[in-house]
């Protein structure tokens, strides 16, 4: 995967104005299915600083990103309104932790997904317990009082995401899990219910 990180540092007084310019830019890029991470950081308060972590699929992906017309549109119209040029830093992603909230079965889970190279650690957390990939140990978590049950695939080699831990197959559950009714070979839908 590419990432960028640009930074624009607003001239005095024109904050609110880059500010406004630059969101514009979230929902156009949002619709480019090679846009992985997009996100707008405001910097420390007094440095009118703003920051944008970029991530894509590939190369081609933010290539096309940086040549598409609303960008470049906004790259003409911030000049005036900014105390310097944008600085941009292009590189590759080489890993990260990225969690995120999701609502299943009426349920507020946390799913962190950390990519560590070519394989990914993924785990999901509810308000009692822990659905995860194989790289997690349950008996571990036990000691401090954690509800976990690890999976195994039931398709590809490796738990990649979400969908693959919910797909997945319970291999080892700890006793705090197994007291709440999860057992191994249930599916992993159905532990993350019970955690």
């Amino acid at each position: 995967m590419q990432s960028i990180i640009a930074s624009f540092i607003a001239k005095e007084g024109c904050e609110e104005k880059v500010l406004a310019e630059l969101q514009q830019l979230l929902t156009q890029t949002a619709r480019e299915p090679g846009a992985v991470f997009y996100e707008l950081h405001r910097g420390e308060p007094g440095t009118r600083s703003f920051h944008f972590y970029e991530r894509y699929a590939d190369e081609a992906a933010m290539t096309t990103h940086v040549g598409s017309s609303y960008l470049q549109a906004a790259l003409k119209k911030l000049p005036p309104l900014l105390a310097k040029p944008p600085a941009l830093i292009k590189g590759d992603f080489i890993a990260g932790l990225h969690p995120r909230l999701v609502e299943i079965d009426g349920r507020q889970v946390t799913v962190h997904t950390i990519a560590i190279g070519s394989v990914s650690l993924v785990f999901a957390q509810t308000g009692r317990g822990i659905l995860a990939c194989g790289a997690i140990d349950p008996v571990a978590l036990q000691r401090f009082g954690l509800p976990t049950a690890r999976v195994k695939p039931t398709r590809g080699t490796s738990i990649t995401s979400f969908d693959d831990l919910l797909a997945g197959e319970v291999r080892e559950a700890n006793d705090a899990a197994t007291a709440l009714g999860v057992k191994v070979g249930m599916a992993g839908r159905v532990a993350l219910k019970l955690l």
